[in-house]
């Protein structure tokens, strides 16, 4: 089974996603302060990452997934807009970007 971590600061996201996803995936949804230690300790394929966590830096989360041996599928989400560091942030490592609300997201594809 393919794990998916899901970091942000509304803990109904990550319920929503596990139900659109089914038995395909299993959801981790841990809290923004605890996030850095799963993405550097816990196996996962995918992460979805909030750049606004309210007081936690996304920054060392995502930096702690991507430099993983098997690095993970990472995307960016975001409300409203991004500020210029965190656009710079995901186009220096090619990482999609995800703007809140979204209805639904194949994980099997590549991101774009």
């Amino acid at each position: 089974m393919r794990r998916i971590v899901v970091v942000d600061t509304d803990p109904k996201l990550a319920h929503a996603i596990g139900r659109s996803l089914g038995a395909s995936f299993e959801v981790e949804a841990p809290a923004p302060h605890e996030a850095l230690q799963v993405a550097a300790a816990l196996h996962f394929d995918i992460l979805l990452c909030g750049w606004d966590l309210g007081g936690v830096a996304a920054r060392p989360i995502l930096e702690a997934a991507l430099s993983r041996p098997h690095r993970p599928r990472v995307w960016i989400t975001f409300e409203h807009r991004l500020d210029a560091e965190a656009t710079r942030f995901a186009a220096k490592r090619g990482l999609p970007l995800l703007s809140k609300p979204f209805r639904s997201l194949d994980f099997t594809a590549r991101p774009t």
